[in-house]
């Protein structure tokens, strides 16, 4: 593996012009604060205009950047900061649902019928408790793949780079704990049309 330069240098370095090495602190960080921002706004296309736009406020305030601090400290600091205003702006309109017709022009809102019950929702939360007690079961290192791919949403490419095996061996593993994941949710009763929702 060849030795990267600091974050430091590659600002100093941006800080002289070298456009080079805005590029490369692009590369570095990009996928963090990608993850970062789908976090919080939960759609791809605002996550990737979040990114973009922390990209844009860090090169605009980089000459404001301490070289005696954390770049990445100083970046996520930056996306965080624009996904808490964001989510602050997206305000929520609420309408009384007893309103009459000549409260204003707006048709009256209909409670909608076919919101999930109590019993819905009780087994929701039974399927969520069975799977997780299906990945539990998992061997160590299938539980591991499914882990790396659910959890830390890691793309196959890097679960081989971390395990150190072929991209077919990630995936073939990952096919296996589908399959002894389906068995065991079938033998704790959620058949295949529990897992289909």
């Amino acid at each position: 593996m060849t030795d990267r330069a600091d974050d430091a240098t590659l600002v100093r370095r941006s800080l002289a012009g070298d456009e080079r090495a805005f590029e490369e602190l692009v590369a570095r960080y990009e996928g963090p604060l990608f993850r970062l921002a789908w976090r919080f706004v939960r759609d791809v296309e605002e996550a990737r205009d979040v990114v973009q736009e922390v990209f844009l406020r860090a090169f605009r305030a980089l000459e404001t950047f301490d070289l005696e601090r954390r770049f990445a400290t100083w970046i996520f600091r930056i996306a965080t900061n624009l996904c808490i205003d964001r989510a602050r702006k997206k305000v929520v309109r609420t309408v009384s649902i007893d309103a009459s017709e000549q409260d204003d022009d707006r048709p009256p809102i209909q409670p909608q019928s076919s919101l999930p019950g109590p019993e819905d929702d009780l087994r929701r939360r039974d399927f969520a408790r069975a799977v997780e007690a299906s990945v539990a079961a998992l061997p160590p290192l299938y539980r591991a793949i499914v882990e790396l791919r659910y959890v830390q949403h890691l793309s196959y490419e890097e679960i081989a780079e971390v395990l150190g095996v072929p991209i077919g061996t990630v995936k073939a593993r990952l096919h296996r704990a589908h399959r002894r994941m389906r068995e065991s949710l079938e033998r704790m009763g959620f058949g295949p049309e529990s897992l289909e929702n």
